[in-house]
Order: structure tokens, then C-alpha cells, then sequence
């Protein structure tokens, strides 16, 4: 009997442990945006191509880009191996669209208009502490190289056009995958009086 007993004892232990795991892993992460930090760069850490025909094969180039940085923090549960679920998009408002086709020729959102140019797109986690739930994500969409570069890449727009393609920045939504499911949106648009829009040091 008290065999019985200790069996059912350790099956209901079991099943309420089960139950809690459950209820914490049916969080929603709640996500709030600490700061945001945008510039146009050209940095060889961020990216860097090699030119692979003409005269001037074998030349490393480094494209300019338009680069965000991403600091929030998420104020609901916790979220174990982010770098592997966590994904971070930003949707552009139309404004920004029609400045980006206006300034580099397409729509540097659009990752599948990519295929015009040789340039290129990125997206990492710079940090993330995991005990405080707090991490910064970096997002980069490249626009051009020196003109000395041209004969196999798109020309880096103007500087004036370079500059209002970065005032235009926050007029966006960014937007926070979990395991491929949206979690979050945030109107950068709403947000931009309270965040520093900073350029990188």
C-alpha cells in the first residue's frame, strides 16, 4: 500500500511539474525598446567583398550601409537559445520605401530585390544577457561602394541622398519573431522622441 501510495505520490509530483514548465514556456515575451542607434557607415567589421573579374580582381572593396543597432529588453518570461529563435525584421512605412528606391534604386527592406546588385544584407545579436533578459541586435543593408569600385557594383548614393535616407530611418515597424512566429511590433515612428538616435562611435 505504501508503494502504491508513493508511486501515485511521484506521478501527481510529475504532472504538476509539467504543468508549470507549460505555463512558463506559454509566455509571450513583452519586449520593450531601450535605444536605438542609426548611421550610414562603410566598416570592413560589418562586411567586406573581394572583386572577382576585371582589372581589378582580387581588390577588397567595403560597401557603405545603412546600419541600426537594437537595444531592448523583454519584461515577460525568458527566452533560452535566442540567437537560434529570436528573429528581428523591420517593415518600412511607404515613405521610407520611396525614399530607398529614390536613393539607391530598390528597396532595401525587400531582401529578395537584392538580386539587382551585388550588395548585401546582415542581421546578429551584438550581445545578449540572457539573466536580465537584455540584448542588443544589429541590422545592415548595404547601398553602394566608391566609385572606383563601379564596374562591378552598385555606386554609393550622394551624401545629401545618404543623409535623408538616414532621417528617413525610423519610419518603420520593427518587428519580433519567435520560432518563426510574430510576437511583437514596434512603430519606430512612435518611439522616435524617446530613443537616441545616435550615430556610432
Amino acid at each position: 500500500m505504501k508503494k502504491i501510495f508513493s508511486i501515485l505520490f511521484f506521478v501527481c509530483l510529475v504532472f504538476t511539474f509539467l504543468i508549470a514548465c507549460t505555463d512558463v514556456q506559454s509566455y509571450d515575451p513583452s519586449f520593450e525598446l531601450l535605444d536605438v542607434q542609426v548611421d550610414v557607415i562603410s566598416d570592413r567589421r560589418i562586411d567586406a567583398k573581394y572583386i572577382t573579374t576585371g582589372e581589378k580582381k582580387g581588390r577588397k572593396i567595403v560597401p557603405t550601409a545603412l546600419y541600426f543597432e537594437f537595444t531592448f529588453i523583454n519584461k515577460e518570461g525568458k527566452i533560452t537559445d535566442i540567437g537560434e529563435r529570436l528573429k528581428i525584421k523591420i517593415e518600412p512605412h511607404d515613405e521610407l520605401i520611396k525614399v530607398s528606391k529614390k536613393t539607391v534604386g530598390f528597396d532595401i527592406f525587400n531582401l529578395d530585390e537584392y538580386y539587382v546588385s551585388d550588395l548585401g544584407h546582415g542581421k546578429h545579436f551584438k550581445s545578449w544577457d540572457h539573466f536580465n533578459q537584455k540584448g542588443t541586435y544589429i541590422l545592415y543593408y548595404e547601398l553602394g561602394v566608391d566609385e572606383e569600385y563601379s564596374e562591378t557594383y552598385f555606386l554609393k548614393p550622394s551624401p545629401e541622398s545618404l543623409e535623408i535616407l538616414k532621417d528617413r530611418a525610423f519610419d518603420a515597424t520593427l518587428v519580433f519573431y519567435l520560432d518563426n512566429k510574430e510576437i511583437s511590433r514596434i512603430d519606430l515612428n512612435s518611439n522616435e522622441k524617446s530613443l537616441y538616435q545616435g550615430e556610432l562611435e
